[in-house]
C-alpha cells in the first residue's frame, strides 16, 4: 500500500505545481467560507515554510532528490528564494542540490517533476546541470499528440504531466489541438479520467486533467470540464475532503482538487463544495499538526516534508488562475480605451498577461526584460528560447528572463547596456521601444544610428512612418504597459 500511494503521490505533488505558473506572488483566500478565514489560512502558510526550515538537512536538500523537488514547489510559492541565503546549508541550496541530485531520470513524469520544481525557483528548464529538461518531454510527444515514451502509450499521467510542466515553463505545447483530442477521448464515461485510459477514474487524475486541459485552451465552460467538475463533486466526502483508492480523505488529494477546482472558474470556499463539512479547504487545514508539517490522513503521518509541500503550494497558489487562458478582458480597461483592441488581442495571443486580480494596470511601466519577452513572443521565436547566457553580469543563470533576453539579444532587438550590462530592472524608454521595433520589422540595422542629432533620431522616424508610435510618445520617458501594447499590435498589423 505503501509503495503504490509513493508512486501516485508522486504525481499527485506535480499537480499542485501548476500553481507556480501562474503565481505572481501570494493571494489570500477569500474573506470567509465554512469558517475558514484569511487569519486562518495567512497563519497556515508560515507554520508549513517553517517546518520545512527545521526539515531541511546539511547538504541543501530534503532527505530525497523528489522531496527536495517538492519543497521547491511549495517554498518558492510561499515567497522563499530557495537560491538565497536563508536556505542554504552547508554552502548548498535546494536548487544546487538538485543540480547534483537530480534523482531516477527513468518515467516522463520524472523529468515532469524536475522541470516544474527548476522552473518555479527560477532556473532554466532548457539547460540545468547540462540537461534539456523540457527537449526531452517535448519529443516524447508521438503523431497522435500523446506525450509519454515506450511502454507510457496509455497513460493519461504522464500526458497530462507533460503539458503541465512544458506550461509552466513557458514553451509553447505543440500539437495542442491533437494533445486535447487524446485528453478528451480517455475521459471516461463518468466524466472522470484514471491513471491510464481504461482505468477507473479517481479525483487526483481528474484534477490533474482539468488543469491541462485549461493549458491547453479549453475554456472554463467546455462540457469535458463539466463532466469533470460533477464527477469531482460526487466524490466529495461527508468530511468535506477527497480521497484516492479508498474512502478517507487525504492532503495530496484535497490540494489537487483544489487547484483544479480555481482552474475551471470554480470557488473551493463557496458552495456547493463547502455544503460538505466546509469543503476542501477547510478539510486540508484541519490536517495540519502542532509543528506546522501536515499529515497524509488524520492522525496518519506519512511523508511529512512531502505532504507539507502539497498542501504550502494548494495554499499559496491562489493567484495562479489568473494566467490560465480566458476570454480576454480587463477590469481597468474599458471598451473605450485607446488601447483597448491591442491590449486584447495581444493578451488573446498569449503575448502579453494581466494581473491576477483581473486588471491590466495600463499606467504602469515595463522593465527591459519584460519587454525583451514580449517582444520574443510577438515575434513567434518563443520556441528558440533555451539554453541561458553569461553576457552579462547582471542576469544571472537563474534569472527569470535570462533565457528570453538571450533570444532578443542574439536576434538583435536589444542591446545591452554597455558591453557587460544589461539592466533588466531598468524601464524601458519610448527611444528603446521604437529601436526595438523598427528592428524587428527588419527596417533597419546598427547603421540608423549615425543619423540625426540622437542616437535613436532614425528609429525614431522610421517608426512615425510606419505608424509605430504610440500616443503621447515621449523618446526619453519610461513607456507605460498600455503604450507598449499599441505599438507592437501596430507592428505586428504591418507584418
Amino acid at each position: 500500500m505503501v509503495n503504490r500511494w509513493r508512486e501516485r503521490g508522486a504525481i499527485r505533488a506535480l499537480a499542485l505545481v501548476l500553481a507556480a505558473v501562474m503565481v505572481l506572488g501570494v493571494l489570500p483566500l477569500p474573506v470567509q467560507a465554512a469558517g475558514i478565514s484569511t487569519d486562518t489560512v495567512a497563519a497556515a502558510r508560515p507554520r508549513a515554510v517553517d517546518y520545512l526550515r527545521r526539515a531541511q538537512v546539511s547538504d541543501g536538500g530534503f532527505g530525497s532528490p523528489e522531496f527536495t523537488a517538492w519543497a521547491v514547489m511549495g517554498l518558492a510559492l510561499a515567497g522563499e528564494d530557495v537560491g538565497g541565503p536563508k536556505w542554504t546549508r552547508g554552502g548548498e541550496t535546494p536548487v544546487s542540490y538538485l543540480e547534483k541530485n537530480p534523482g531516477t531520470l527513468a518515467a516522463t513524469t520524472d523529468y515532469a517533476r524536475l522541470l516544474l520544481a527548476v522552473s518555479l525557483a527560477g532556473a532554466n528548464g532548457r539547460d540545468f546541470a547540462g540537461r534539456d529538461l523540457a527537449g526531452y518531454l517535448l519529443a516524447g510527444q508521438d503523431a497522435g499528440g500523446h506525450f509519454g515514451r515506450q511502454g507510457e502509450e496509455e497513460l493519461v499521467n504522464s500526458h497530462v504531466w507533460s503539458i503541465i510542466a512544458l506550461g509552466l515553463a513557458g514553451v509553447k505545447i505543440p500539437n495542442t489541438g491533437l494533445a486535447r483530442k487524446w485528453l478528451e477521448e480517455a475521459q471516461n464515461e463518468d466524466g472522470g479520467w484514471g491513471y491510464a485510459r481504461g482505468l477507473p477514474s479517481d479525483p487526483d487524475d481528474t484534477a490533474t486533467a482539468i488543469l491541462a486541459l485549461r493549458l491547453l485552451g479549453v475554456s472554463e465552460g467546455d462540457p469535458a470540464i463539466g463532466r469533470a467538475l460533477a464527477f469531482l463533486r460526487q466524490q466529495q466526502l461527508p468530511d468535506g475532503g477527497f480521497a484516492y483508492g479508498d474512502n478517507r480523505g487525504n492532503a495530496g488529494s484535497d490540494a489537487m482538487v483544489i487547484l483544479a477546482l480555481l482552474a475551471a472558474g470554480r470557488d473551493p470556499l463557496a458552495v456547493p463544495w463547502t455544503a460538505r463539512s466546509g469543503g476542501p479547504v477547510a478539510h486540508l487545514l484541519g490536517l495540519q499538526a502542532a509543528d506546522g508539517s501536515f499529515m497524509y490522513r488524520q492522525a496518519e503521518t506519512s511523508y511529512p516534508v512531502w505532504m507539507t509541500s502539497q498542501a504550502l503550494i494548494a495554499l499559496s497558489g491562489w493567484r495562479f488562475l489568473a494566467l490560465l487562458p480566458r476570454a480576454p478582458g480587463f477590469t481597468d480597461l474599458p471598451a473605450g480605451h485607446w488601447a483597448y483592441e491591442a491590449v486584447t488581442s495581444l493578451a488573446a495571443s498569449g503575448i502579453i498577461n494581466g494581473y491576477p486580480d483581473g486588471t491590466f494596470k495600463p499606467e504602469n511601466s515595463v522593465t527591459r526584460a519584460e519587454f525583451a519577452k514580449i517582444i520574443v513572443y510577438a515575434m513567434g521565436q518563443q520556441d528558440q528560447v533555451g539554453p541561458a547566457t553569461e553576457q552579462f553580469n547582471d542576469v544571472g543563470r537563474n534569472h527569470w528572463a535570462n533565457a528570453v533576453i538571450k533570444v532578443a539579444v542574439d536576434k538583435g532587438y536589444l542591446r545591452g547596456r554597455g558591453k557587460e550590462a544589461f539592466a533588466p530592472g531598468d524601464k524601458i524608454t519610448g527611444a528603446e521601444v521604437v529601436a526595438i521595433l523598427v528592428r524587428a520589422a527588419g527596417l533597419a540595422g546598427p547603421e540608423v544610428e549615425a543619423r540625426g542629432p540622437a542616437w535613436y533620431s532614425a528609429y525614431l522616424d522610421l517608426a512615425r512612418q510606419k505608424g509605430f508610435l504610440y500616443p503621447d510618445f515621449a523618446a526619453a520617458a519610461p513607456a507605460t504597459r498600455a503604450q507598449c501594447a499599441y505599438s507592437i499590435a501596430r507592428l505586428l498589423a504591418g507584418r
